[in-house]
């Protein structure tokens, strides 16, 4: 009917469920980087470069 397993669907209705966080985490994986890298902003690290 939803097109996803009774065990996606009972992780989906957990309070530990963190959809944003499931993403991040596939396309770190999809582009072989840490997850953190993903998260950091960018004006950081040029300002960083600045000092």
């Amino acid at each position: 009917m939803l097109g996803i397993s009774k065990n996606q669907f009972s992780t989906i209705l957990s309070n530990k469920y963190n959809p944003i966080k499931s993403n991040i985490v596939e396309l770190a994986k999809f582009l072989g980087v840490s997850p953190i890298k993903l998260l950091e902003d960018e004006n950081e690290d040029k300002k960083e470069e600045l000092q």
